[in-house]
């Protein structure tokens, strides 16, 4: 009977065994799915259209493009220009498409040779000493080692650098260089734009010629009617506030829906880390300024760094400019928005994460302290009821020498942000959809981390100074992202956490400890070597070699001395600071480090005599001792700090130390330097 049940049965064992597995892998799939589509419905704007296999030329023919616009950007300033550049150019009759040049698989780059009459067009920032942004990065590093050939492929550059940078624009130039070498012409003048010297106008001149260049290439006639398109490139959207859900609103994440209150790693720039502030202390004593010790809990980011590397925090704008900005435009803040591309072949579908409130907008992703663009002003000049205003904003948006002076004279030099214009122009009826697409994304602020990771496992350290100062009329600017870390409560719970995340640089020690290290700075310059000086110590820590009881700062000492049978490496320290109990930030901490031989330490107080001593005097008070470290034992220098009190200056002392040294002209001894550079033992992260 048993048989001939069994030999019935529809399902035998392993019929249903097979079954139920088919059965869980439709289920995972149906989860896998439904997490896939959640994940790309729960993602703001940072989710940008991935062209691989050269889809984006297969994209270009089918929509007749002639000019695609690519962007390498690390906080969003050349992205911007470069969806102003494409609405410019569509205006004209120009068909041309942005994109994210990380976005793009640039390895059919040579592909372009065969679309008729195509340029291509590269807006790139540099970032740090002279890097590639993060997005630009494959691109170059392809560019560098491709053996490809580029004739027929017709090219234009715009870089965003820093000229304080010694390494200005070195991405736009090397890309520019690369093309050339590879064969690609280049179809208009490379520009490199400068942050500290009318960036935006250098842009506009650029843009205006390139459009001359390409009417004249694509045989378009200027003097043509234009069918104008709308100056959005977003449209906006108010959203019922009874039939949507809180949770599904963003509230400052830059990417994921939620990310801020369920933490899951990895942590980077799409994912900030919530990390908590432990410690917020005083370290200038002057009363007059002020400079903060803040200490981060990282524990369960699992972040990986070296001294010398950046902590990125994402700041936020102050509550009371925010609830002024809505007032001035008559806005309930709490009303949920969303705005979404007109054009569907826009890189990104929102210009910040949708769907949010105004308040999120202003609070967390847009620029309400800094400058408004020109472009802004010449936009916001159509809206001006009041002629004599209109007139004014005109002036401020137009590239002409005069709207040049005035604009920086009126905004830059004054600090205005787009609340003083909106509470100083009273007609302006500014539309809302056009102020939220023409103002910035709020950029991260980077720190260089004072702490090592070996030393202080779960913790990172930042020394920074607050910004404030009064204006030529009389005004009070204040910095942003400082002075909001500085008011961040750590006794209370909603204050005390801070979106970060860590960005690498190349400001990293030798890979061997025994190599020497001058290390140069001023000011919030020490923080990378107080980290460096953690490092080296910790190592010889790890070693064995030293036991220290409570020393919280320390490097190997500068004498080559046996201690445990280990030889200690050279630590050279030149710090720069006013008075000796106002602005000698660490001094315990660098004595200590003296006192024990740990560095040979070199400061010099600007203020505390007749006579003015910079870290330059000390440099060359032991010039031949510098050489030997150079020549002899391949010491490592670095340079840290303002560019405007350190940067050039010491730049050119090591110049004239080299010169006197080898008995080489000044010419000569540049070349030098930079050759130090190429090798890379010279390396400098200044600011402005």
């Amino acid at each position: 009977m048993e048989s001939t049940k069994e030999a019935h049965s529809y399902f035998t064992p392993v019929d249903f065994l097979f079954a139920l597995m088919a059965a869980l892998l439709a289920l995972i799939y149906w989860i896998s799915h439904i997490a896939s589509r959640s994940k790309g419905e729960n993602s703001g704007n940072s989710t940008l259209k991935c062209y691989r296999d050269g889809a984006f030329f297969d994209l270009m023919l089918q929509h007749r493009i002639h000019v695609a616009i690519f962007y390498g950007s690390q906080t969003g300033t050349a992205e911007t220009y470069a969806l102003n550049l494409n609405k410019f150019l569509s205006n004209q009759s120009i068909r041309c498409l942005a994109f994210n040049i990380s976005s793009c698989d640039m390895t059919t780059f040579s592909r372009f040779a065969h679309i008729p009459y195509s340029v291509a067009v590269f807006l790139l920032a540099t970032f740090g000493d002279g890097e590639p942004t993060d997005s630009a990065r494959a691109f170059v590093d392809w560019l560098q080692r491709t053996p490809d050939r580029f004739e027929g492929v017709n090219y234009a550059i715009f870089g965003f650098g820093n000229s304080s940078y010694p390494n200005f624009n070195t991405c736009a130039k090397s890309v520019d260089r690369m093309l050339r070498r590879h064969g690609a012409s280049r179809f208009h003048p490379t520009q490199l734009g400068d942050e500290l010297n009318s960036l935006e106008a250098d842009f506009l001149d650029w843009q205006s010629s390139l459009l001359v260049s390409l009417q004249e290439y694509l045989h378009l006639d200027p003097n043509a009617d234009r069918c104008i398109q709308s100056q959005s490139i977003y449209k906006l959207r108010l959203l019922d506030q009874r039939g949507i859900k809180s949770s599904t609103l963003f509230t400052g994440e830059p990417s994921v829906l939620g990310s801020y209150r369920n933490q899951v790693a990895p942590f980077n720039s799409e994912n900030p880390f919530m990390a908590r502030i432990l410690v917020n202390r005083e370290l200038d004593m002057s009363g007059k300024r002020s400079c903060r010790h803040i200490e981060l809990d990282i524990t369960g980011s699992h972040f990986r760094f070296q001294p010398g590397d950046y902590v990125a925090v994402l700041p936020s704008n102050p509550d009371d400019l925010v609830e002024r900005l809505g007032s001035l435009l008559a806005l309930d803040l709490d009303q949920p928005i969303t705005l979404e591309a007109v054009d569907p072949l826009t890189p990104r579908r929102h210009p910040f994460p949708c769907p949010c409130t105004y308040r999120t907008a202003f609070t967390h992703y847009l620029s309400i302290t800094g400058p408004p663009r020109m472009n802004l002003f010449s936009k916001a000049s159509l809206y001006a009821t009041d002629k004599l205003e209109a007139e004014q904003l005109r002036l401020l948006g137009s590239n002409t020498s005069e709207g040049k002076l005035y604009y920086k004279q009126y905004v830059l030099d004054e600090y205005r942000n787009i609340v003083d214009i909106l509470g100083e122009f009273r007609s302006l009826r500014l539309p809302n959809e056009l102020l939220l697409q023409s103002l910035d994304r709020l950029k991260p602020r980077f720190y260089s981390i004072s702490s090592s990771l070996l030393a202080h496992p779960n913790r990172i350290h930042i020394t920074a100074r607050l910004v404030e100062h009064l204006t030529k009329s009389g005004r009070n600017f204040t910095g942003l992202t400082t002075n909001w870390l500085n008011s961040r409560d750590p006794l209370v719970a909603s204050h005390a956490l801070v979106p970060v995340y860590v960005q690498p640089s190349c400001f990293h020690l030798p890979r061997s400890p025994k190599i020497p290290v001058i290390m140069i700075g001023a000011g919030t310059g020490l923080a990378p070597f107080r980290a460096f000086i953690q490092q080296r110590w910790a190592q010889l820590k790890d070693k064995g070699a030293i036991s220290l009881f409570s020393l919280t700062v320390c490097s190997p000492p500068l004498h080559r001395v046996e201690i445990s049978g280990n030889k200690q490496s050279l630590m050279w320290l030149f710090f720069g600071c006013r008075r000796r109990l106002e602005d000698y930030l660490y001094a315990d901490e660098l004595e200590m480090a003296r006192n024990l031989g740990a560095v040979n330490l070199f400061v010099a107080f600007s203020r505390e005599s007749n006579q003015k001593v910079y870290v330059q005097d000390l440099m060359r008070e032991v010039s031949s001792d510098i050489c030997a470290l150079l020549e002899n034992m391949h010491a490592h220098v670095y340079v840290c700090g303002s560019a405007r009190t350190i940067g050039k200056a010491v730049h050119k002392c090591l110049v004239e130390i080299i010169a006197y040294r080898y008995k080489i002209s000044t010419a000569d001894a540049e070349k030098h330097l930079n050759s130090l550079r190429l090798a890379g033992r010279y390396h400098t992260d200044v600011w402005n």
